[in-house]
């Protein structure tokens, strides 16, 4: 299904949360909760692990800029940027580059 406006406002909570996905953007979808509020979200796979991170709610935002914004986090994502995050996406890599008292600091800074 191509996500529109009309397609989103069309869809229905079931009993269980439930997720539609966009056919032109792979990745790109809907989150229907059980009480029948709509998300939409990206979903990826970053070494190995899949992630899925929330773009907005349905409610408060067009389809269009949500699929703009999703295109843009997959191409981060690819990239090996962490949208919405304080690390790269490797960040083992990364830790082992910083020194011992930066590696504290950002420790510091993920935990808060």
């Amino acid at each position: 299904m191509r996500i529109t406006q009309s397609s989103v406002a069309a869809l229905e909570a079931r009993d269980k949360k439930w997720y539609a996905w966009d056919e032109k953007v792979r990745g790109f979808g809907v989150r229907i909760n059980s009480d029948g509020s709509k998300t939409y979200l990206v979903k990826y796979r970053v070494e190995g692990k899949q992630r899925k991170k929330s773009i907005g709610r349905a409610e408060t935002m067009k389809a269009e800029d949500a699929r703009r914004r999703a295109m843009k986090m997959l191409v981060e994502a690819a990239e090996g940027i962490h949208s919405g995050g304080l690390y790269p996406f490797n960040y083992k890599v990364h830790r082992a580059s910083l020194g011992r008292e930066e590696s504290r600091r950002a420790r510091a800074r993920r935990d808060r």
